[in-house]
């Protein structure tokens, strides 16, 4: 087989690379432990859901169901999408639309990218706030059918997700100011750019 017969498959990864889009922070031992524990609750969510299907139809002559497995799988879906918005800002996977910040010039690009972040960090923090402040109203309202836990556990669980947010954002504003230096004060940026000096 020739050379230019074979056909060459690539991998995301790879061509997010070859593209130049490569841009993820660093997988520390928290993120890991955060992966999985986020994966052991969302099994959990699924459990609950199909062990209320089964023991409803097994069990409908009787009358006997699990009438607080609907309740808990509900708030262990709200607490797990909020998780996920979390890694997704560790991976600068959220919906977003970028088409003319990516046409910008790297000198344009990095700048409202830094912006970007700070701005959204203060909306986070600003939700934490909110949601802190409504986990101290609610820690005695009940959770419906539920015997244990309160509201005000469900909200304090949204402040922490937020301060995750938080954390992850602060990691991208430090990278990002670290780009805007090299792309603005090192040669190397200046040479990317074109501009010799």
């Amino acid at each position: 087989m020739s050379e230019e017969s074979k056909t060459i498959i690539l991998t995301e990864a790879e061509i997010k690379k070859e593209l130049g889009m490569v841009r993820e922070l660093k997988n520390t031992l928290f993120d890991r432990f955060f992966l999985n524990f986020m994966s052991i609750i969302f099994l959990i969510m699924i459990a609950l859901v199909m062990s209320q299907v089964v023991v409803r139809y097994l069990t409908a002559p009787l009358g006997i169901t699990m009438h607080w497995s609907e309740e808990v799988a509900r708030y262990i879906m709200i607490v797990v999408a909020f998780m996920g918005s979390a890694v997704a800002w560790r991976k600068r996977e959220n919906i977003s639309i970028s088409m003319l910040i990516d046409m910008l010039p790297p000198r344009i690009k990095v700048p409202l990218d830094l912006f970007k972040d700070i701005t959204i960090l203060a909306f986070s923090l600003f939700c934490a706030y909110g949601a802190y402040s409504m986990s101290v109203k609610m820690q005695y309202s009940p959770l419906g059918a539920l015997k244990i836990g309160k509201l005000g556990d469900i909200y304090l669980v949204l402040c922490f997700v937020f301060l995750l947010v938080a954390v992850y954002l602060v990691r991208w504003i430090i990278r990002g100011i670290i780009e805007t230096k090299e792309l603005f004060f090192s040669k190397q940026g200046t040479e990317k750019e074109g501009v010799n000096t």
